[in-house]
């Protein structure tokens, strides 16, 4: 599973060839009928006898890496935040300072690095919806768990080949639940951001939250 990008990554072998599969819903990798697959996942089916070969091998005596997401950092946490029915388990790493914010239409929890001056990472919950206008954008949509995603880029990622998001700086990722939007916002974070992505995305793929 890549806990970054929230896809589930498997291999599957048929008798005569062989097949790579990559999807957003880890039930879908590990089904053993194609059918279910389509359009939900993205299916290579790979001829070459020397990599079916290496393949089958490696599914007869897989090797198996161990890693937990942020290991080589000092974590914090959790931090927990509350509102009516949402609810955040929040986790920094040890050199992230971090305040709780109170607003009429949001509230949450805003973080950045002990070493930047200014501009935050806000975690945040909005009861009425998160919208804002932004112009010059470029918007992927995807889920978190089971619920939709929008992630705000500059125009600048799009390609002829579809997208690319590697070190680019976004403005905003909006979750919408059944209870109101959690929006993680850069809020004045572009002079650091790029430089602590790594920290962000592993902030990112250990958070918790539910909506009962």
């Amino acid at each position: 599973i890549d806990g970054v990008n929230q896809l589930a990554v498997a291999i599957r072998i048929r008798e005569g060839y062989l097949e790579m599969i990559m999807t957003e819903e880890l039930d879908k990798a590990q089904d053993s009928t194609s059918e279910y697959l389509n359009p939900a996942a993205t299916v290579w089916t790979i001829h070459d006898p020397a990599l079916r070969d290496f393949m089958k091998k490696l599914a007869e005596n897989p090797t198996v890496i161990n890693y937990s997401v942020g290991a080589e950092y000092d974590w914090q946490g959790p931090i927990e935040f509350s509102k009516g029915k949402f609810n955040l388990e929040l986790y920094l790493i040890e050199d992230w300072i971090y305040e709780e914010v109170k607003n009429a239409a949001n509230s949450g929890i805003r973080c950045r690095p002990k070493s930047a001056e200014e501009g935050w990472i806000y975690f945040s919950f909005w009861p009425g919806g998160y919208n804002v206008d932004e112009e010059d954008r470029f918007y992927s949509e995807g889920q978190w768990m089971s619920f939709p995603t929008k992630t705000s880029y500059p125009s600048s990622v799009q390609s002829e080949n579809g997208f690319d998001t590697r070190h680019a700086i976004w403005s905003y990722e909006v979750i919408n639940t059944d209870i109101g939007d959690f929006a993680i916002i850069n809020d004045g974070a572009d002079d650091w951001f790029l430089e602590y992505e790594d920290q962000i995305h592993d902030t990112l793929t250990i958070l918790q939250f539910t909506t009962e």
